[in-house]
This record gives structure tokens, sequence and C-alpha cells, in this order.
């Protein structure tokens, strides 16, 4: 399953809390040469993920309760015949290569937007967290306001906006909500409710059933899934290690930095960086973006780009990149927009992607088309 786990920054600490960095470890030697992926064909995303305007929906890539790779999406919409539909929708692409559509909390969720009369309500990220179970973050806010936040135009103090945390019980199809206090008081005294400031830009659920989120790429904060009460708050996080894809381990995070070219350790207690490394790969294969991934049964992290598949080995005091693909294995992914990956039981790769339609006749416009692209690794 795809799992990750996060755990509370302490602010107290003044060198080595929020923001502080330690020097690179030496580079650790990997093997130059892995196995053989080979591409299989294409499976198009289901047509509900992909609107008129041509965009996906849904950019993760994730797990069912099953473990198989699977889309979420909300379903908000009225038919022709007027009548109101929503529900929480999970695409499943199954061994065959063919999806399994199953809608999940759709009477309960209708009768939720239904209460709601004066604010709009919608629904930034699903994620399946690292307890296994599905939750959903939904913002409640002034939606005129909320347009113009995000136009950068100024805001009238009186701006509206709140999270809640679904936690989804699958198996009863229903679901809990609590309010999340995003709260807190600055250095001057003054109450800041960062809901009204920020955006969120990464949302979590650890283990325990913590949730995390990620506000503007720059701050962070933690709450309990039963009260919402937060529970911890960290104003500065380093290197802006939340610009791009984040692995959540069991103990730390790790992304790629641009400024030092390396991949870096987060301390998942402090959100400083307790190290770099990477360094064992060249560094124009480096230069590629960054994808990742983490198995929670065994709490292995893989990292993706063009060059190739690697397994973040990080025993011992000295973490590094050990190379599991082939040469060349993924180059047909040049003209690709990748936008998330997923690694099987068997280190097979799951690929979501665009890529330009081979069917295109239209030389004023690029047509693309949507799916998921399986690598096999051979003996």
């Amino acid at each position: 399953m795809k799992r990750f786990l996060i755990y509370m920054c302490v602010l107290a600490l003044a060198l080595t809390g929020c923001g502080g960095e330690k020097e690179a470890d030496e580079a650790t030697a990997t093997p130059a040469q892995g196995k053989t992926y080979e591409e299989e064909e294409m499976v198009q995303v289901p047509e509900e993920c992909i609107p008129d305007e041509g965009e996906l929906l849904t950019t993760d890539l994730q797990v069912n309760q099953q473990g198989e790779p699977a889309l979420y999406q909300m379903l908000m919409e009225t038919d022709d015949d007027g009548e109101e539909c929503a529900a929480i929708m999970e695409y499943t692409l199954n061994g065959d290569g063919n999806w399994q559509t199953k809608e999940i909390c759709k009477e309960q969720l209708l009768k939720r937007l239904r209460e709601e009369t004066q604010y709009i309500l919608d629904f930034p990220y699903i994620r399946r967290g690292d307890d296994g179970n599905l939750y959903v973050l939904l913002r409640r806010s002034d939606g005129e306001q909320d347009a113009g936040r995000i136009m950068g135009q100024p805001q009238e103090e009186d701006r509206f906006c709140e999270y809640f945390l679904l936690s989804v019980d699958e198996a009863n199809n229903r679901f809990s909500e609590v309010k999340l206090q995003t709260k807190i008081t600055n250095d001057e005294g003054t109450e800041v409710d960062y809901a009204k400031e920020h955006d969120v830009t990464s949302f979590h659920v650890r283990e325990d059933g913590t949730a995390f989120l990620v506000f503007s790429g720059a701050s962070a904060m933690w709450f309990d899934s039963i009260t919402g009460t937060q529970t911890n708050f960290c104003p500065t996080i380093a290197d802006s290690a939340f610009g791009k894809k984040v692995a959540y381990g069991e103990t730390q995070m790790i992304y790629y930095s641009s400024s030092h070219k390396l991949f870096g350790i987060l301390d998942s207690d402090t959100l400083a960086v307790s190290s770099y490394f990477g360094k064992e790969i060249p560094e124009e294969d480096r230069k590629y973006e960054w994808y990742f991934d983490t198995d929670t049964t065994t709490w292995q992290t893989y990292a993706f780009n063009q060059s190739g598949l690697y397994l973040i080995n990080d025993s011992g005091k000295k973490a590094s990149a050990i190379l599991l693909s082939g040469a060349n294995n993924f180059d047909t992914l040049a003209d690709a927009d990748i936008y998330d990956v997923l690694i099987g039981a068997g280190e097979e790769l799951y690929v979501l992607l665009r890529r330009p339609s081979e069917d295109d006749s239209n030389f004023d416009e690029t047509l693309w088309e949507y799916g998921i692209v399986r690598y096999r690794p051979q003996k």
C-alpha cells in the first residue's frame, strides 16, 4: 500500500528544529545496472476523470483497500432530469487492465451538501492514510473571496474559510467528520487563522490517524483526527521541501532539493533537514522531475524519474539510491507529462501520465491521451 508517516515538529529546537540543515553525507556506491523494465500498453483513464476542458481531474495514483492501483475523485453533479448526485468515486485498475467503478458514501455526502446553504463546499484532497483508511479533506469557504485570493487580489478581513477531515468507513459506506482547528498565535501575540490566509498544498494522514496539512508549501500543522485539535505547528519548512513531491516514510520524509541537486531527508519530528544524499547518481540523471512511493508494509521508499527507478536505502549511517532499472528503460516517457507513480509488490512500476495522442491530426493544437502505463521488471 501507498502509505506514509509523519510525526510532530518540536518548536523549541533552535538549531535542529524547523528550518535547520546538516552537511551532505559522502556518496555511497550503487549498482550501475539493474533489471530491464518492459513497457506494456497504456490503459486509458476512465472518461469521467477527464472533463470537457481536457485536464485530468485526479492526479494522484493510489491504492484501494486491497492494494490495487486506484484513482479517487469527488462526484457532484445534477443530471438532465434535475436529480442531484454526490459520491466519492473509486476507479480500480484490475489485473486484466479494466476499470472497476465504485461509489462511496453517496447518500451521506448528498445530505451533507444539501445541508450547506451559506458557503461553498469543495474537496481538494482524497487520500488513503498510512492506516489503510480513506480520508477526505473538505473545504468550506466563501467562493468569491477564495477566487480572488487565488488570483492574487487583496482580501477583506472577514474572508471565510475552514477545513474538515472526513474519515471514511468503507465497510459501512459512511464517514465521520471533524472540524480542524487552524488558528495559531504568532510571536506578536496575534491570533492568525491559517485557513483564511493560505491554501493547503499537501495533505496526508499518518498511521495513528494524525492529519498533516502543509499551507502554501511553507508551514505545517498536525491535527488529532478524533477531535480536530491542532497538536503541533511548524511555521517554517526547510529548503522549500514541499515545493514538489515528497516521500513520507516511517520516521522521515525524503524529497529532491533543487538548490542542492541532491535528495534531502527531513526529520519527521522537527521538519529540519538531517542530511543530503544522492551523489552516486550522475548529475545529468538528477535533473529530471522526481516522483516517490512508499510501501508501508515494509516502509521501503522508491524514487523515480526518466533516468530510472531507484530504491532508497536509508539503513545505517548513510542513505543511498540503488538503481533497480536498466539503461534507457523509460526513454519513451520523454514526451509525456507524468503526474504520479506507484510501485507494486513485485516492484512493477505504474505511471499516471498524459502524452501526445498518436491519432493527432490537428496541427494547430496538441491532442492528449491520459492513462496508466505499467512497466514490468524482467528476470
